[in-house]
Formats: C-alpha cells, sequence, structure tokens
C-alpha cells in the first residue's frame, strides 16, 4: 500500500477551535491523535493565542527517530474574513512558510503538505490515460489554426502537448501528420 496524506497524523485550527482552545491567552493540553493504521501520537500543544503573540508549541516524540523528543514553535496569523465579518486563522508552516489550515505529520514534525511530499489517496490511485487512438483531420490539424497556442512562457501547452501524444501514436497507421 502507498504511503499517502490519509495515513499521516494531522493537526488543525478547526480542532483546535471546537475544543475552545484560543478562548484563553495561555492554553495547554494534550491530545492522542490516530492516523489510518490505527497509530496513536501523543502531543502536548501550548497555544499562546493574544494581541502580541499568536503561536502554538508543540512537543511529542518523534517516530522518525526513536526517543527523541520533538518540540518547536509554529506561528498563527489571522487574516481579516473577505466577508467582512471576524477574521479567518492560519498555520504558518516551520519548514514553508506557506498559510495553511491543516498541518501533516508521518513521525518526524508537523508540515505543510507540499513539505511531506506525499499525495492525497485519490492522487496516488490516478494512473496515466492511453492516447493511443486516432485523431480525425480537424483535430490533426488544430495546431495549425489561427489562435492556437503551441507554448505560452517558453513552456509546451498541455493541449499541444496531448495532440502530439496522439499524432506520434497514430503516426504509424496514419502518414498524414502535420508534423513530419
Amino acid at each position: 500500500k502507498k504511503m499517502t496524506l490519509e495515513n499521516c497524523w494531522t493537526i488543525s485550527i478547526t480542532d483546535f477551535k471546537k475544543k475552545g482552545c484560543f478562548d484563553n491567552y495561555r492554553t495547554v493540553a494534550a491530545t492522542n491523535l490516530t492516523n489510518n493504521n490505527g497509530l496513536f501520537l501523543s502531543v502536548e500543544v501550548e497555544i499562546v493565542f493574544d494581541e502580541y503573540d499568536k503561536h502554538l508549541t508543540l512537543t511529542h516524540i518523534s517516530k522518525m527517530v526513536i526517543n527523541k523528543t520533538e518540540s518547536y514553535k509554529i506561528n498563527i496569523i489571522t487574516i481579516p474574513s473577505n466577508l467582512g465579518n471576524g477574521v479567518v486563522m492560519y498555520l504558518i508552516c516551520p519548514k514553508t512558510g506557506k498559510h495553511c489550515r491543516k498541518l501533516f505529520s508521518c513521525g518526524g514534525k508537523f508540515l505543510h503538505r507540499e513539505a511531506i511530499g506525499l499525495p492525497y489517496e485519490q492522487q496516488a490511485k490516478k494512473t496515466p490515460i492511453s492516447y493511443a487512438f486516432y485523431l480525425n483531420d480537424k483535430q490533426r490539424n488544430e495546431p495549425n489554426t489561427k489562435n492556437f497556442k503551441k507554448y505560452y512562457k517558453g513552456e509546451m501547452t498541455k493541449r499541444y502537448f496531448r495532440i502530439l501524444l496522439r499524432t506520434s501514436n497514430s503516426k504509424s497507421s496514419n502518414s498524414s501528420s502535420w508534423f513530419e
């Protein structure tokens, strides 16, 4: 089975809000997290949330290095809501600096999903699409039309790339190709 983000432990602003952790200026809580594999992680969370300082400090045993205690600070920012009523809170990833509502850990620190580099389960299931089918004359000549863009900012467009793939797959049976 492939390792995906669903198999990681997560912490989120929503979970802390539901527990009332932002009601006081300083809150200390211990929480047990469970991932999809049934593994537990005990995390001590200290939240400082006042006018001048907004952060949470996480302390937990690292599952990556045996008997190593991880203790680190994650900043919180508040941004006015686009609806004009209240603020939206975000965690700032300690590695990438990105704003997010949820952080993931696969045994080490809690980080943004891009810093971990794992896909979601649905992304891992996707298989490459087979383009081994034949194009009609209209599709084959599409890159020669007036407003068709072959390149954007110096890179080949996805549409042009797909047409090249399809044409190269059907080239053996159809000799009239526009890129020969």
